[in-house]
């Protein structure tokens, strides 16, 4: 059987960068698988919520609030691993 394995590299790195926050307001990355790296349970239909250049909420599309006038990405068919940082 072939895996097709789609990953969306979330690289946020709180505390290692002081970037200023965006002026575009917040992000929804939405419809994503989402790990947590900590062994807790694969969230299947995900959204995170990214506002000032910080992670403000993860979890079932169902239960996160997407604000208003967030920026949507779906990322459909993708996974995501929330505050993973390429430290090389």
């Amino acid at each position: 059987m072939k895996m097709r394995c789609t990953v969306l590299m979330l690289l946020v790195s709180i505390g290692c960068s002081k970037a200023p926050p965006s002026e575009e307001g917040p992000i929804a990355i939405t419809r994503a698988v989402i790990i947590d790296g900590n062994g807790g349970s694969v969230i299947e239909d995900g959204t995170i919520i990214i506002d000032g250049g910080t992670i403000q909420a993860v979890g079932e599309s169902a239960a996160v609030d997407v604000p208003g006038n967030a920026r949507l990405i779906n990322a459909s068919g993708m996974t995501v691993m929330p505050a993973l940082a390429d430290m090389h």
